[in-house]
């Protein structure tokens, strides 16, 4: 176990520092997340307007995606758990393709690591760049 009581402004996490392995029989599956006070207020609204440039320049807003079901990744590559689901976000892009589903991902990190990382990796799908974390 790490535990971290200080760190300094530029502190960069390791691995160790966001892994985490949940007791055995403490896993369950459950239909919804019900945060107190959060899911009233957001069950049947439209989402947040945001637009955003994808890692090849172009520009994205969920508005233009009106009618669709968009799906939204928020990853970043020192992640593990990140690293971890981006096969499944790329296959489940690969599936819907054409068809009336979205698959963004959104990342914040400078956007030639985002691209490299993507394309070394063989990922597929669209990813939005976010700096200043609008989304």
């Amino acid at each position: 176990m790490l535990e971290v009581k200080q760190a300094a402004v530029n502190f960069q996490p390791g691995p160790a520092t966001s892994e985490f392995t949940h007791p055995a029989g403490a896993m369950m599956e459950v239909a919804a997340l019900d945060v107190p006070g959060l899911r009233s207020r957001l069950v049947g609204k439209p989402a947040p307007e945001f637009s955003l440039k994808a890692v090849n320049g172009e520009p994205v807003s969920l508005s233009g995606l009106k009618g669709k079901v968009v799906v939204l990744d928020f990853w970043a590559t020192r992640c593990p758990p990140c690293r971890k689901e981006l096969p499944t976000v790329t296959k489940i892009n690969r599936e819907f393709k054409g068809q009336r589903v979205v698959v963004l991902g959104i990342n914040r990190e400078d956007g030639s690591v985002v691209r490299s990382f993507l394309k070394k990796n063989g990922y597929e799908f669209p990813t939005l760049m976010d700096r200043r974390r609008s989304a």
